[in-house]
């Protein structure tokens, strides 16, 4: 976090009739607060270190107050805590862990009035990585041509902030370091689409023009302004209840974090996946039959005999290991396959993939769990679809799917989902209209055309 830099927050929140929402806080870089009543906006937050000196005009425009801080301030932060208007303070930090830490020393020290929220700043602004060389932390990337368009998502890293935080925590990023602001309000809703469909409180900074010409009230801001407003107002009326994503594959790790570069090249592949954390394997809700394990430790005897469970049911297991040695089971394997880093056999009635050593190849291992998964076991499968990312989740009356096209382009999507459904609604934030799409139910599946999917469309299958 730059801390020379002068940042506002703006919070926004709406209702749902689901009982669930998404909040918007909008990073603010400007010494003037914005005119009372942007529509939608409920607070900002200052840095602490400034926040005293327009305390005053934020709060008479109506406003909330909130302080963004590194875990670094949190001392300074507290002892500066005499305004009685700041509504809450927001921790940001890159790295998520630190933040948390520090948010625990801040709940100990704040009055229980005032809100405490940890924001991971992830670094990763949403879209398509072009062909091109950009710099990021001081590093020059180059995106090379390939079949496969290079795709900036944080969904993977919402999953982990869900299950490492749940409650209050925020996704925090800025634009790369060569690009002053987005080019067009196309890119605001692509972040705001991606952090709806994950479910995930978002901390989204807005150009310093963009900014200026809302202070001015100019025409054109105000309709961009409405376009962002209208994409949050979706987004927020239409969440699951309780973010229940399909269990076809299980992902159980200590450390979610470290593997963070293959949870996001699984999502880069459509392949759902909940995460569960190494304690609570034996409260593994994997209830999908023949479905995937991904466990990334060394299994002691009670987590081998919960997988061989797991295995008699039909599951598939991928295991890491420190060193080739294969794993002590109470059957004995069929069909052993082994090279140097892994070696692959059958056990009950699923399959064994135990793989060796520290250098895992990531992307590697994503397509192999896509592959073995096959058509039938994977819950969703998108054609036409190269720049498009689905987030879904089951409920009682069917499955809310959420589809993010990060290339800004209409595109023509062709889904198939696992289940039988009677009816299919699409909804398109920027219009605000519910349209009823033909379906085809093909056994277990039924199969769907999404037309013009430009950004952000939600689909609603329901039973």
């Amino acid at each position: 976090m730059k801390q020379r830099h002068l940042l506002f927050v703006i919070f926004l929140a709406w209702s749902t009739a689901s009982g669930s929402s998404i909040r918007v806080f909008l990073r603010w870089d400007l010494k003037t607060a914005p005119p009372p009543g942007l529509p939608g906006v409920a607070g900002l937050a200052v840095p602490w270190y400034q926040g005293n000196d327009l305390m005053e005009s934020v709060t008479e425009a109506g406003y909330r107050v909130y302080y963004l801080i590194s875990p670094g301030d949190v001392g300074g932060t507290v002892a500066a805590l005499g305004h009685r208007r700041l509504s809450g303070i927001l921790i940001g930090s890159e790295d998520l862990r630190e933040a948390m830490k520090a948010e625990l020393q801040a709940r100990w020290q704040v009055p229980a009035s005032i809100e405490v929220s940890v924001a991971w700043q992830t670094g990763h602004f949403p879209g398509i990585l072009s062909n091109s060389v950009q710099k990021k932390d001081g590093v020059l990337q180059i995106a090379a041509a390939s079949s496969q368009p290079w795709i900036e998502s944080n969904q993977a890293a919402a999953e982990i902030l869900k299950q490492v935080h749940p409650g209050n925590s925020f996704l925090y990023y800025s634009w790369p370091e060569d690009v002053g602001q987005p080019a067009s309000v196309e890119n605001y809703l692509l972040a705001i689409a991606e952090a709806g469909a994950c479910g995930t409180d978002l901390i989204l900074p807005l150009g310093r023009e963009f900014q200026e010409s809302l202070v001015l009230r100019k025409p054109d801001a105000e309709r961009q302004w409405r376009q962002i407003a209208a994409y949050i107002e979706a987004y927020s009326r239409h969440q699951p209840r309780d973010y229940r994503r399909p269990d076809n594959v299980v992902v159980v790790a200590e450390d979610f974090e470290n593997w963070h570069e293959l949870l996001k090249l699984l999502s880069r592949y459509n392949v759902p996946f909940q995460l569960v954390p190494r304690r609570g394997l034996t409260d593994c809700p994997a209830s999908t039959p023949r479905g995937l394990v991904l466990f990334l430790a060394v299994p002691d005897s009670s987590e081998i005999k919960r997988l061989e469970d797991l295995l008699n049911r039909g599951f598939s297991a991928f295991v890491t290991l420190e060193a080739k040695g294969r794993l002590h089971w109470s059957k004995k394997p069929s069909a052993l396959q082994e090279s140097d880093d892994s070696a692959s056999y059958r056990l009950g009635k699923g399959r064994v993939v135990e793989l060796y050593g520290s250098g895992i190849d990531p992307n590697a291992l994503a397509l192999d769990v896509r592959r073995i998964l096959g058509n039938e076991r994977r819950p969703i499968q998108l054609w036409n679809a190269l720049t498009v990312l689905a987030s879904l989740y089951r409920e009682e009356s069917g499955v809310l799917l959420y589809l993010t096209n990060y290339a800004l382009s209409p595109q023509l999507v062709q889904a198939r989902v696992a289940g039988r459904f009677s009816k299919i609604e699409c909804i398109r934030p920027e219009e605000g209209k519910v349209e009823e799409l033909s379906f085809e139910r093909d056994n277990d599946f039924t199969g769907f055309t999404v037309p013009g999917v430009k950004i952000g469309t939600i689909v609603y299958l329901r039973r």
